[in-house]
């Protein structure tokens, strides 16, 4: 236990988890939240949820519909002022919001199914199921963010948000890797029952996460208004210059890091024909590199700020593009591991500096509006990168197109893609830092 103990603090996350302090403790608490948050989408999302759908013959285009739907109900976010203003003290309907959104989502997309029999119905059914409690999600959720910022204070953020993104990932990945034998070696019904008993783990999990993200003490909300208009979630930041590019810099993060990575499993799977234990492997290295490297990155920000960490981390992460763009079936195992690698290691850098982004140029007043307005920013933008890649691959189909003299098939050229707008934001980010870089890094 003693070893363990010095492990732990020469991570230097003793200092940001623990419950010794008020601060501490709610970060602990937010810490827990995640995990079980991210084990509730290892269950009843992503590839559990894929199979589910697939028992009752649900094709890939509706599929892919369904995925699409929580991004279109982003603009619910639109709500979040106007609905929260008026309230104090938010905790009771900000937990009553989650444990709603839960069980429409994962209870209502489970019973579904089996009540309407006829194919067009479900889809339908599961249409609307998915927009109302995504709806729901994003009326609200934004009151989490500003709840919980509170207590992540400039000191710990590098720290907090590379020991939340590798414990919860660690999470995300691991679940499925571990169950997904036990569901391949079902088969008909039993398997439907197994994603069935799967989705019913997660509420119970739901609950839990819930429980400890209400925990921490509610701040005083600072708001200019009690009655918000939809209008100012746009008026009152886009009046805040330095925030809105600030803002650019984000969304020009969400565009060109949705153009492939969207496209990238179904690529490895359909035609460099990899299998599945290669990319759930490859997916999963991301977790002891992440760990080696948070250290550095960590360090790194402190020193450098958050523009520079991120300009930094998106350079590094452009080669990658560019090696992806040359994998193929008969190179994949070398090339593409090299690629994800460097990817995995310099990653860090990125999700540090992208999370910070938003604390950078936030007022104290009205912090509601600005959070509800990087919200609907981050899933529009977000929404319109996949939509480029897709229509890139669309464009292009089975086809090649040439560039410098070499031919590029859909998925590589979206890579390329990808990588010329990942440049084009480090460039801007550098471009603009004086004018936004409040840290005071010299």
């Amino acid at each position: 236990m003693n070893i363990i103990t010095r492990l732990y603090r020469k991570t230097g996350w003793h200092a940001v988890f623990n419950y010794s302090d008020e601060f501490g403790a709610a970060r602990s608490d937010l810490l827990f939240g995640g995990i079980f948050a991210n084990t509730v989408a290892a269950l009843a999302e992503g590839v559990f949820f894929t199979g589910f759908l697939l028992c009752y013959g649900i094709d890939i285009v509706n599929i892919s519909i369904l995925t699409a739907v929580p991004l279109v109900t982003s603009v619910f976010s639109l709500l979040t002022p106007r609905l929260l203003a008026p309230f104090k003290k938010r905790k009771v309907i900000l937990s009553v919001s989650r444990i709603l959104y839960y069980v429409i989502r994962i209870v209502g997309i489970t019973v579904l199914p089996q009540v309407i029999q006829s194919d067009t119905g479900r889809i339908w059914g599961l249409i609307a199921i998915t927009f109302l409690s995504s709806s729901i999600n994003f009326a609200f959720s934004s009151g989490y963010s500003v709840w919980h910022m509170h207590y992540i204070v400039p000191e710990v953020r590098a720290p907090y948000y590379a020991a939340t993104n590798i414990v919860c990932t660690a999470f995300s990945l691991v679940i499925p890797m571990l169950i997904s034998p036990w569901v391949d070696s079902l088969a008909g019904e039993a398997r439907l029952d197994a994603l069935v008993f799967l989705r019913i783990l997660a509420i119970a999990f739901a609950l839990v996460d819930t429980f400890f993200y209400q925990r921490p003490n509610e701040p005083e909300y600072a708001e200019s208004s009690d009655h918000h208009s939809l209008l100012d979630i746009f008026r009152i930041p886009l009046g805040n210059s330095r925030f809105m590019l600030t803002m650019a810099i984000y969304g020009l993060y969400a565009l060109a890091i949705n153009v492939a990575n969207p496209l990238v499993n179904t690529w490895l799977l359909d035609e460099i024909k990899t299998g599945f234990s290669y990319t759930s492997v490859l997916a999963f290295m991301y977790i002891p590199l992440a760990a080696l490297t948070q250290s550095f990155w960590s360090r790194l920000f402190q020193r450098k700020g958050t523009f520079r960490v991120l300009a930094l981390s998106l350079m590094l992460y452009v080669p990658t593009r560019v090696m992806a763009a040359f994998v193929t079936h008969e190179n994949y195992m070398w090339l593409m591991t090299i690629a994800r690698i460097i990817e995995h290691s310099i990653w860090m850098g990125a999700v540090v500096s992208v999370n910070n982004l938003i604390y950078v140029n936030l007022p104290k007043e009205d912090q509601t509006c600005f959070l509800s307005f990087y919200t609907l920013l981050g899933n529009v933008i977000s929404f319109a990168g996949r939509m480029l890649g897709t229509a890139v691959v669309a464009l292009i189909g089975t086809g090649r197109i040439g560039i410098a003299g070499f031919q590029f098939g859909a998925v590589p050229a979206a890579h390329l893609l990808e990588g010329l707008l990942v440049t084009v934001t480090a460039a801007f980010t550098l471009l603009i830092r004086k004018k936004v870089d409040t840290e005071r890094v010299v």
